[in-house]
């Protein structure tokens, strides 16, 4: 046997290589989120941001303003975080900056690649051999198969944040020390404040306390819980009541609508359903042979994304399997891949893997892939967000230019092209003129500027001799994040 086929995976010396391979996925949604980012509203920006800004300025004394931090409503959401951020701009800027909001917002999954890192690092391997064994999660995690939620402020600041806030929590919960118990509390707290998701952070919490019988840690994680359940429960109003779906196409979305959700890393729902079931076998598998006693933490998060997609199977399956694909769902999707990874390496992955072994060929094939997975993800990712900008942009200008017509809200494939979203249009249009009006928001482009795009809209024919949009060609409604 030669000398190579013994020789470690990787050398001290691939460290600066390994790094800098580690930094591409970085470097790319850096540029893409920043250039495609623009200071303007989408979809629910309008509501759950402009109205709670408007009636947060209102507000004359600082309690006032707490409890409206604390029990303000989107839909059938207490985004305790997004309005306290929106708050805090407000006090420091006196207005609203979409944009700033967005790449806060954007922040999240690389802050995801950085707790799994630490939770990796666990593995006690050397710093260079870890580094090239790490090499597929960041590709996996900031492919930008979730580019609908890139650069939306209120989808950055829910869906995405209360990602890395309920691994953040996992991380320290499996410290096991009384001041790691102290931020897991507070990470707890940020999660649950994120989004309603965050309830079952918490079930998963006191899963895993409950099994490594630290009970007074469990009571106290279930105290807090009930505390922000209340907390959540002050002026909650029930929203969002369906029409009456068949017995029959009931029990089909039950069956398929959480392994679509699982498996949404893939848009075609024939791929999605597969891809998610084997990462539910996969999940058996591994927790069979170790996850949970390994890596509590990386197990902790993939069992997060079951439960979630548990939770919204039983919030979203009239809606049909269709209904998982959505791209603000991705993110647990790519999350779990990337933990399933983790745990293939921390259990069946040696220490001595050599470059030419079985092991080392298998993980060679794992990078390579997610380096792909990440450019076509990326590249398809960075056209709709270009996309998406310019559009928003011309109809902006246009609707400055034309302000009695309604133009403001594109209805484009990626926005909300039918008939009946035209009340909502009207809507978010009335209140993007009320925050301006009040100085709450200064548009970024004006009425002589000139169009980025010729806009493909129905609401823009007759003002800038735009033909109709061909049949066909409008979009799927996305219904309000979970």
């Amino acid at each position: 046997m030669s000398s190579r086929d013994t020789e470690p995976l990787l050398s001290r010396g691939s460290v600066i290589a390994g790094l800098a391979t580690l930094s591409v996925p970085f470097l790319l949604c850096a540029i893409i989120a920043v250039v495609t980012s623009v200071n303007i509203p989408f979809q629910d920006d309008f509501d759950s941001i402009g109205v709670f800004v408007e009636h947060f300025a209102g507000l004359g004394t600082p309690s006032a303003k707490i409890a409206w931090i604390l029990t303000a409503q989107h839909v059938q959401y207490k985004l305790i975080f997004l309005q306290t951020i929106v708050s805090l701009q407000y006090l420091l800027t006196g207005h609203t900056n979409y944009r700033v909001l967005q790449l806060l917002g954007d922040l999240s999954m690389p802050a995801v690649v950085l707790l799994l890192w630490l939770i990796f690092s666990r593995s006690g391997r050397p710093v260079s051999q870890r580094i090239w064994l790490f090499t597929p999660v960041p590709f996996i995690i900031l492919a930008l198969r979730y580019s609908e939620s890139v650069n939306w402020a209120m989808s950055g600041l829910q869906n995405m944040a209360v990602i890395p806030f309920a691994i953040a929590t996992l991380y320290f919960a499996t410290r096991n020390s009384r001041r790691s118990f102290l931020v897991t509390i507070v990470f707890l707290i940020l999660t649950i404040c994120a989004s309603g998701n965050g309830f079952f952070l918490s079930a998963v919490l006191l899963y895993l306390l409950v099994s490594e019988r630290l009970l007074r840690h469990a009571a106290v994680a279930a105290g807090i819980t009930l505390i922000m359940a209340a907390i959540y429960a002050i002026q909650y109003h029930v929203y969002n009541v369906r029409e009456p779906v068949s017995i029959a196409a009931s029990m089909r979305s039950i069956a398929l609508y959480p392994f679509a959700f699982l498996g949404n890393a893939s848009d075609s729902l024939l791929l999605a359903v597969p891809l998610g079931l084997a990462l539910t076998v996969g999940f058996v598998f591994l927790t069979a042979h170790g996850w949970r006693r390994v890596c509590p933490a990386s197990f902790g998060a993939a069992l997060f994304c079951f439960v979630t997609a548990g939770g919204v199977t039983a919030v979203r399956y009239p809606y049909g399997p269709s209904g998982a694909l959505y791209g603000h769902y991705v993110m647990y999707s790519v999350l779990l891949i990337a933990l399933e990874y983790i745990a293939v390496v921390r259990l069946f992955v040696p220490p001595s893997v050599s470059l030419r072994s079985r092991e080392g060929v298998a993980l060679a094939a794992a990078a390579v892939l997610s380096v792909v997975f990440c450019l076509v993800a990326d590249a398809q990712g960075y056209r709709n967000l270009h996309a998406r900008k310019r559009e928003l942009i011309a109809h902006l200008i246009l609707w400055e230019r034309h302000p009695d017509r309604l133009v403001l809200v594109p209805d484009e494939v990626r926005f909300t092209p039918e008939p009946d979203w035209v009340p909502l249009r009207t809507v978010f249009q009335n209140i993007l003129q009320r925050e301006i009006a009040k100085g709450l928001y200064q548009p970024p482009y004006a009425a002589g500027d000139p169009l980025p795009i010729r806009p493909h809209s129905s609401a823009t024919i007759g003002i800038e001799d735009e033909a109709p949009p061909a049949r066909g060609t409008g979009s799927v409604n996305t219904p309000d994040p979970i």
